[in-house]
């Protein structure tokens, strides 16, 4: 289950859309959502969804910079009426570098990461607990932050409603150095005496280097203590590069890749998220997500897509009001959507057209977003 820019461009075509959701999948959703709303408070309006974000600095981040082809089907003609074509000037396009030295790891009932996301101004590890993890439900985000990106007195996050209750800020250390907590208090919207508290927490892992944990909605508490050992143990390994399964032939003029999800499928059916922007963001503490003002997210999931008329039926499938396209591909589909009028339904075409996919299923197949 994942909220994602389809769901938004979708609702305006199909108003009552065909429910596969359980009560537990609507609750859990409800409180990720809730949660990255929450969290664009407690990151001082630069953040949209809860996480936590990797640094690139050098004492983390080093710096750095086919398969078979879907077969296209007929299209509707698309119409670009209602979606201003973009403005045709120079852009400055700058590489994001899409490395990391961030390592996953353990401790105590906590397993961290690998890295799922980098930008230019962090890197995102999942963070789970033993026996909670199952379909990919996150407990909770590490974001680590490059150096200088975060400003820690914007971790003040005072949103809240009658499911979930934030708590005064504190102030605590990590491994000797200067930390602030929250607790999140999240009750269930269905059992009036159910509650878990998971605290959330800001901490600052190298000089003018900041990292946060943010929770998700969950049945198990994630205690002050425990939170201070999973940040405390944030650690390094390799060089490793976030890859997408697909080359693209089309990218609009003056539009670059600006954050990469890389997940195994053992994680997620969700195993690749791209987001291209119209030039740079402006601010590298940004929160890189569905509603980013002037972007084009291309999502790679193993499953059916959420239009029932066109499940199983290999091709690309382009809706003629939306700058919105999907690609069934086999056992995958692909999303491609715009957001907030930035491209055309025709611009949208082309790029899901000249995308030519890899091996899903083979990581080691897939190649750099930047090539």
């Amino acid at each position: 289950m994942s909220y994602h820019i389809q769901d938004v461009l979708k609702s305006v075509r199909d108003t009552a859309p065909e429910s596969r959701t359980t009560t537990d999948d609507i609750i859990a959703q409800a409180g990720r959502i809730r949660t990255r709303r929450t969290a664009a408070t407690v990151l001082g309006g630069a953040a949209v969804f809860a996480a936590l974000a990797v640094t690139a600095v050098t004492t983390l981040n080093a710096p750095g910079t086919g398969g078979g082809q879907v077969a296209a089907q007929p299209l509707p003609q698309a119409s670009s009426a209602a979606f201003p074509e973009p403005q045709k000037f120079a852009l400055p396009v700058r590489k994001v570098d899409f490395t990391t030295k961030l390592a996953g790891y353990r401790t105590g009932a906590y397993r961290v990461g690998p890295v799922s996301r980098i930008t230019e101004g962090y890197a995102v590890l999942p963070v789970y607990q033993d026996n909670t993890d199952q379909d990919g439900i996150r407990d909770g985000e590490i974001t680590v932050y490059n150096k200088g990106v975060y400003d820690p007195a914007t971790f003040a996050g005072t949103l809240g409603d009658t499911t979930l209750v934030i708590g005064d800020q504190y102030s605590t250390k990590v491994k000797g150095r200067p930390a602030l907590g929250q607790d999140w208090t999240f009750k269930s919207p269905v059992q009036a005496d159910k509650q878990w508290l998971r605290a959330a927490l800001a901490w600052q892992y190298a000089d003018n280097s900041w990292a946060t944990f943010l929770p998700n909605y969950g049945k198990k508490d994630i205690t002050r203590a425990d939170v201070v050992k999973v940040a405390a143990a944030l650690t390094t390994a390799a060089e490793r590069e976030l890859k997408v399964p697909y080359t693209l032939s089309y990218v609009p003029e003056g539009w670059q890749t600006v954050a990469v999800d890389q997940v195994s499928a053992t994680s997620s059916t969700i195993v690749s998220q791209v987001w291209l922007h119209h030039g740079p963001v402006q601010d590298s503490a940004t929160r890189i997500d569905e509603v980013l003002p002037d972007s084009l997210k291309i999502m790679v999931m193993k499953g059916d897509p959420k239009d029932s008329d066109i499940v199983g039926k290999d091709g690309v499938h382009c809706y003629p009001e939306l700058p919105s396209c999907t690609i069934i591909d086999g056992d995958y589909t692909i999303d491609v959507g715009g957001w907030n009028n930035s491209l055309s339904v025709d611009e949208v075409r082309k790029v899901a057209e000249g995308i030519k996919p890899l091996d899903y299923a083979d990581q080691s197949t897939w190649v750099p977003a930047n090539k």
